[in-house]
């Protein structure tokens, strides 16, 4: 187990040095909370916590992905945003849920873990499963966000989301298992803050991404801990975000506005 760990952060180590851009000056706006269950880019960051790292990503054609229809939510141009999706409607292998599209890559659909999830396996690759309006422009998303190997992934929700290859994200991610703010532009994705602290990783987090204006804020258990500032995208849909091989679930969608 311990050369198979060693091997795990070895790649992950590598992986970020090949491929991740390095951080812009982000703010940490306090410290990571206890675990507790539960075109152009003009950048300045804020954070609570502090870093790390992932990808390149290729992203496919905009006119070649399904745009979703919105599960238990308000998408019309008129509606502010707002979503609540727990799944507990979707039966169990359901794939994809309700009113959520798969943009690329694969989700192994709904299970039942304690409640309903939507479940992101092992073996499948990058993968974003989304909903929302493109015209949705301040609001906050959130899930519960439940993950296993970290060291070498990253699970999280996306805002004011494009394509595969353009959104912003929040999530767990990197050797350590760290919270982390990023930004991907056509396929190139830019650290903008981080935390220094690894999370207990036994136990589902809340991960919420709150965009409002230029000021972009990634909470973790209801406490603000990232905040950034960047221009890239002033509207978009939501998404949740699984990296390549990553065991990850996510249950209890929410978008506010």
């Amino acid at each position: 187990m311990t050369a198979v760990f060693a091997v795990g952060v070895l790649v992950g180590l590598l992986y970020d040095a090949q491929h991740a851009v390095l951080p812009s000056p982000g703010r940490i706006l306090g410290v990571v909370p206890s675990p507790t269950p539960a075109s152009q880019t003009a950048a300045t960051t804020t954070s609570l916590p502090q870093t790390a790292s992932p990808a390149t990503r290729a992203s496919a054609p905009a006119s070649s992905r399904p745009r979703p229809t919105t599960p238990r939510s308000t998408a019309s141009a008129s509606a502010p945003p707002a979503l609540s999706d727990d799944f507990s409607g979707d039966p169990v292998g359901a794939g994809p849920p309700a009113g959520w599209s798969v943009d690329d890559g694969a989700w192994a659909g709904v299970v039942n873990d304690g409640g309903h999830v939507v479940r992101h396996n092992g073996g499948q690759p990058l993968a974003h499963l989304v909903t929302g309006s493109p015209r949705w422009t301040d609001y906050s998303v959130s899930a519960d966000v439940s993950t296993a190997l970290l060291d070498i992934g990253f699970a999280g929700v996306a805002a004011r989301y494009q394509d595969p290859g353009d959104d912003y994200e929040c999530g767990v991610g990197g050797v350590g298992a760290q919270l982390q703010l990023w930004v991907t532009q056509a396929g190139s994705r830019r650290l903008l803050a981080a935390s220094t602290a690894s999370l207990d990783l036994s136990t589902r987090h809340r991960v919420t991404l709150q965009a409002r204006g230029s000021v972009l804020t990634c909470s973790l258990d209801g406490t603000p801990a990232l905040q950034a500032a960047d221009t890239t995208f002033a509207a978009g849909r939501v998404a949740l975000v699984a990296s390549d091989g990553e065991v990850a679930e996510f249950g209890a969608v929410r978008v506010t506005s």
